[in-house]
């Protein structure tokens, strides 16, 4: 009897801590978010812009701080004239099955494995979506994420490089600050089709629970293609240049579309000198051959060090192309000079705010990488993105 009764103690002990612990949890998270709102609507008042926000309050909370998303959102509130920092009432009754016993259930479930279906927690545990879904996402912070592919396997002097370039380039932007960042001229290559179908989550569509299912037949990219050559900086488009049918890139023809940017530059950026111009790009062969560096200098324009094999630190990879193909997905054009206008035309609306932020997110991954490389202690960061 007097067993059980300490057994019970125990229980009720662990209980209690387990409870006091997972509260004190969300009560820092809490407080956290709350700072960062306070520190937003700071900076909006004294003009910062939104991609700044972002960057210094990364700099100062590091894994705690809010997504580039949220920060964009609370920004855009302040802007339309919200002065509270506190989040809306939300309607509807509590849920009963959402306590911390439950929570504690799906968070062992989940570590115990990662691929684990919602729809099985939701069997082992006995709740419904709504409450699985706010447990997994609101309380515990999961996300459930694809693995994501690496196009080359890193060696040593490959990852040495990669750390020296990013720590080289953060160290520049913490001394120049903002100025540094919009000297910064970006571009590539891109093959664009006459017709790309559309992917499974652009042909969502309502149905009826009486409505038959709808039917998608399988579609391949065209094979009529145009190849565009993108420049841009922080303030938007500079350049759009679209390689005649039969010619390839090489070093003459990127050299060519070069001189086409100083001009273009000296047009629509008649502040910035040749000398200030930092040309960011990859080391595609007709991007780091010796005629096209020697065409560079000439041009009077700074070349910054791009790591090999690294399209996550590459701003026209991670954020211009992947957003461009899917504006122009499940359009049928008539003709290449139709497929050129529409993809000029997609560039060329996308307000300023757009490319700023993917200029912005650049000097933000060099920051993470950072701050990755050195607690992993050397791992393979070539796979943190």
């Amino acid at each position: 009897m007097v067993t059980s009764l300490g057994r019970l103690a125990r229980i009720a002990y662990m209980t209690l801590l387990l409870r006091h612990n997972l509260s004190m949890l969300n009560m820092a998270e809490s407080e956290s978010n709350v700072e960062q709102r306070y520190a937003i609507k700071f900076m909006f008042k004294e003009g910062e812009s939104a991609s700044n926000v972002y960057i210094r309050l990364n700099k100062v909370y590091g894994e705690h701080c809010m997504s580039c998303a949220r920060v964009f959102e609370w920004f855009k509130r302040f802007k339309t004239g919200r002065t509270s920092i506190d989040n809306e009432p939300r309607s509807g009754r509590p849920s009963t099955a959402v306590n911390e016993q439950t929570i504690a259930q799906v968070d062992k479930l989940i570590r115990g494995d990662r691929r684990l279906r919602v729809k099985d927690i939701m069997t082992a545990v006995n709740i419904g979506a709504h409450a699985a879904d706010e447990i997994i996402h609101e309380r515990l912070r999961f996300n459930k994420v694809c693995a994501r592919w690496v196009p080359h396997h890193l060696t040593d002097d490959n990852k040495e490089m990669r750390l020296s370039i990013c720590q080289d380039l953060f160290e520049r932007y913490d001394k120049e600050g903002e100025q540094f960042l919009r000297r910064i001229i970006t571009g590539d290559e891109i093959w664009v089709h006459q017709f790309e179908p559309e992917n499974k989550q652009q042909s969502l569509q309502w149905r009826h629970v009486k409505s038959p299912p709808p039917r998608k037949f399988k579609a391949v990219p065209s094979m009529k293609k145009v190849m565009a050559t993108v420049f841009w900086d922080a303030s938007g488009v500079l350049l759009i240049d679209h390689l005649p049918n039969g010619q390839t890139i090489n070093a003459d023809r990127y050299i060519a579309t070069l001189k086409k940017l100083k001009r273009n530059i000296r047009r629509k950026r008649p502040g910035l000198r040749d000398d200030q111009v930092l040309l960011l790009h990859d080391n595609a062969r007709s991007h780091s051959a010796l005629r096209t560096q020697e065409a560079i200098q000439k041009l009077g324009w700074t070349t910054l060090p791009h790591p090999p094999y690294s399209p996550d630190l590459a701003p026209s990879d991670f954020h211009l192309f992947g957003m461009m193909k899917k504006g122009l997905k499940g359009n049928h054009y008539a003709s290449i000079i139709d497929v050129q206008r529409a993809a000029q035309s997609w560039l060329r609306q996308m307000p300023t705010e757009f490319y700023e932020r993917g200029i912005w997110c650049h000097a933000g991954r060099n920051a993470l990488l950072l701050k990755e490389t050195m607690s992993k202690n050397r791992g393979h960061i070539g796979t943190h993105f």
